[in-house]
């Protein structure tokens, strides 16, 4: 990876992503290989607009380094019914570098949605 000059950036673009839960793994937000940026995560929120408690999973998929090793984030986390949780503490960042991804799932209820806001520096 050529680190990317993250004191002064070119461009910092900030998003946040949704996206609605099943159960199996999905991408929530990645950073693909040879993108020569980083991209931080500053919140993630999980919501449930289900009327029955919900668990999820969160995990950051890394490439390379010999293959693809996971790293659960939140191996299992509860948001009860019609309710919202933080699943990255208040002014904590995560960071992907090239070629890795963040995933979430459902592990057990429906109508759960989380929310990424995120940075992309490069």
């Amino acid at each position: 990876m050529t680190a990317p000059n993250t004191l002064l950036p070119k461009t910092i673009t900030s998003k946040t992503t949704p996206l609605v839960l099943t159960t199996t793994w999905a991408t929530v937000v990645a950073n693909p290989a040879s993108s020569n940026k980083v991209v931080q995560i500053k919140g993630l929120l999980v919501s449930n607009s289900s009327n029955a408690g919900l668990t999820v999973s969160i995990r950051v998929q890394r490439a390379g380094y010999g293959g693809t090793a996971e790293y659960l984030l939140v191996p299992s986390g509860s948001v009860s019914a019609g309710g919202c949780a933080a699943a990255l503490p208040t002014g904590e960042e995560l960071r992907l570098e090239e070629g890795d991804s963040l995933q979430a799932k459902i592990l057990t209820g429906t109508g759960g949605t989380i929310f990424c806001t995120h940075n992309v520096t490069g």
